[in-house]
């Protein structure tokens, strides 16, 4: 019985390609869609596209959103954040991971030993967030039950950091951040939590964090009274508006209120590295561009199979007919015997191309690279495998031509190196550009390859 291999036709490969292009769409599509921001705080989880909704827990917010994306900002009510010293081995993630163990476990109990943890480096500054009261097992299996996608869990006050920076209209050496997050409706029933962040020179230096109780405006001139040194101020108010009153520090005007329609943008697609991932990683895309690579390199290779074979059928154009008459009279063909390479061609064809692929190439384009040489314009190069070189080009006087000559004299590949034309030049050729200052002149130089010793 005989075995016959179909190899893919040129319709293959184009309905491969459409599949592939169909697959890279619709995960484009999938990783550009934007996914719903929810704020994850001690009050339960805030739906915060349009007017920001309460809702119980994050599994009450899947359970009403089955099969939708979505990205939880932690509030500050649910973060611990602690700022690494300027210690060079606390700059790797590990090393600070490791790090914050241990000084949670001293603080907070061997319960904080759960807490889940990310690493970050913000404004010029290492850190370390945790994030208490949540189980990101918990989260998952929530978001799963439902067809849930969990794309990133973050912590909030960065975003806000950055748009309290954005409303500094003239940097100081020294600047103090006032990040207040407040339930987002009213009416309130929990303290309003601050985050202070100090930055010298742009770079993080201090992050503190506590709860505003009793009247706002007091609270906070107390603590604009304990500061050590003299800053600029800029309070920044997330969450339901304020009441400011006469206790309320003028120094500390809130700079924007939010949400007011949306003015601080949370990015729909956060950088890679979050609680859920503390060490980023390819995204899901990337492996889907490794995978199409994969693919192209073997719609390729099955290509060039088939070429070959071609190739090889149309070199013996009696063996294939010869083998279906033996076939068809019950003997056994022998094995064709190749062809010589001198009666097909392929030998000359080939020692051609060895020598085409030793020809040294670099040393042609390299004849335009003559150091030393001032005033010259080039505009054609002229180079073969015949080994010779024409150089054409522009100059001021004829004395950096002959330099030009003989630098190329002083290279071992070029002999018999002629300036065979250096005459005025009246006109620039169409596209050449400018001339150089003073009379042009139009020269050309040839020189030819030394031929290979033996």
């Amino acid at each position: 019985m005989t075995e016959t291999a179909a190899w893919p036709t040129a319709a293959a490969p184009a309905a491969l390609w459409r599949s592939l292009g169909a697959a890279l769409a619709r995960a484009g599509a999938m990783a550009a869609a934007p996914g719903t921001p929810l704020l994850l705080s001690a009050q339960g989880v805030w739906a915060l596209s349009g007017t920001p909704v309460l809702h119980e827990s994050f599994a009450t917010w899947c359970a009403l959103h089955p099969g939708q994306a979505c990205t939880l900002w932690a509030g500050a009510d649910v973060l611990v954040d602690l700022l690494a010293d300027n210690d060079p081995a606390l700059r790797a993630p590990a090393a600070r991971t490791a790090w914050a163990r241990r000084v949670l476990q001293h603080y907070h109990g061997d319960d904080a030993q759960t807490w889940p943890l990310w690493p970050w480096l913000l404004h010029g500054a290492a850190g370390t967030s945790a994030l208490r009261g949540a189980a990101l097992a918990a989260l998952r299996a929530d978001a799963t039950a439902q067809g849930v996608t969990l794309r990133a869990v973050l912590p909030l006050w960065p975003q806000l950091l950055r748009g309290a920076l954005a409303e500094v209209v003239r940097p100081q050496d020294h600047h103090c951040c006032w990040l207040v997050e407040a339930p987002l409706a009213a009416p309130a029933t929990a303290a309003p939590v601050l985050t202070q962040v100090q930055l010298q020179r742009g770079r993080i230096t201090g992050l503190q964090r506590r709860r505003l109780q009793g009247p706002v405006g007091a609270a906070l001139q107390g603590l604009l009274d304990e500061a050590a040194q003299p800053s600029a101020h800029t309070l920044l108010w997330w969450g339901a508006p304020p009441l400011p009153d006469d206790t309320w520090p003028v120094e500390l005007r809130p700079a924007q209120v939010l949400p007011d329609g949306g003015r601080l943008a949370l990015p729909a697609q956060p950088a890679p590295g979050d609680f859920l991932q503390p060490e980023p990683r390819a995204s899901a895309l990337a492996w889907l561009w490794l995978a199409t690579c994969a693919s192209v390199l073997a719609v390729a290779a099955l290509e060039a199979h088939g070429a070959w074979q071609q190739r090889a059928e149309a070199q013996t154009p009696g063996a294939h007919s010869a083998s279906l008459v033996a076939a068809r009279e019950g003997a056994v063909p022998s094995s064709p015997v190749p062809p010589a390479s001198a009666a097909d061609g392929t030998g000359p064809a080939l020692q051609d191309l060895q020598a085409r692929r030793g020809h040294p190439w670099a040393a042609a384009f390299g004849a335009t690279e003559l150091p030393a040489v001032a005033g010259l314009r080039w505009l054609a190069m002229e180079h073969g495998a015949t080994g010779e070189l024409r150089l054409q080009g522009l100059a001021k006087d004829p004395d950096s031509v002959h330099r030009a000559a003989a630098a190329l004299r002083l290279q071992p590949l070029w002999r018999h190196v002629l300036v065979a034309r250096l005459e005025a030049h009246e006109a620039v050729a169409a596209g050449a550009g400018p001339a150089p200052a003073g009379s042009p002149l139009s020269f050309e130089i040839v020189a030819r390859l030394r031929a290979p010793a033996p």
